[in-house]
């Protein structure tokens, strides 16, 4: 018996109640490249209110969560706020993402039910801005970008739907309570 059966088979003896992840005998592998049409509608699913996309989710809600298996794996070396924030106090010849107000880190998001299997993306390092003592008026937030792959929708059909990847982070103000139409801050 392999090692990974071996994992799973405890794994879903230790915890019933967890959600099965179906597993399809046959590997995912497709031949798909994108032309300059698909790369131009990508770019247009920034804009808001774009059809069918849900926030921070794409349109993976269609997709049955047993065909979901995303899995993270860290691909930087620092990936806590204090890391970053002693990073840039001590070094001249740091990276954008380490020196930006909401440093972020890098991550392999790995999913064997998707084409590309493996997509790089972006991971708030900070809950607030490092130049803000609290979060009472910003909190750090990731930014995202919505790309086109092929995900299995079942263990015979693969469908195209759009998913967040997560390209950096940003500080967001919070609105201040009261009348948002005065001018008084």
């Amino acid at each position: 018996m392999n090692l990974k059966l071996f994992i799973l088979m405890t794994l879903n003896y230790l915890c019933p109640m967890m959600a099965m992840v179906i597993r399809c005998n046959l590997p995912l592998t497709l031949g798909y490249s994108k032309n300059e049409k698909d790369i131009y509608q990508e770019s247009r699913y920034i804009l808001p209110n774009t059809h069918g996309i849900r926030p921070g989710l794409g349109t993976l809600y269609s997709i049955e969560a047993n065909f979901i298996n995303i899995q993270y794996v860290n691909h930087s070396e620092k990936t806590t706020c204090e890391e970053m924030s002693s990073s840039t106090r001590n070094n001249y010849h740091i990276t954008l993402a380490e020196s930006a107000s909401c440093p972020w880190y890098y991550r392999k998001n790995i999913d064997e039910n998707r084409v590309p299997r493996e997509l790089m993306e972006a991971k708030c390092a900070c809950r607030c801005s490092l130049h803000r003592p609290n979060c009472a008026r910003a909190t750090c937030r990731e930014v995202y970008r919505y790309v086109k792959v092929l995900r299995r929708s079942s263990c015979t059909e693969v469908v195209e739907v759009i998913e967040p990847i997560s390209v950096g982070c940003t500080e967001v103000r919070h609105q201040p309570r009261g009348n948002p139409f005065t001018l008084d801050q």
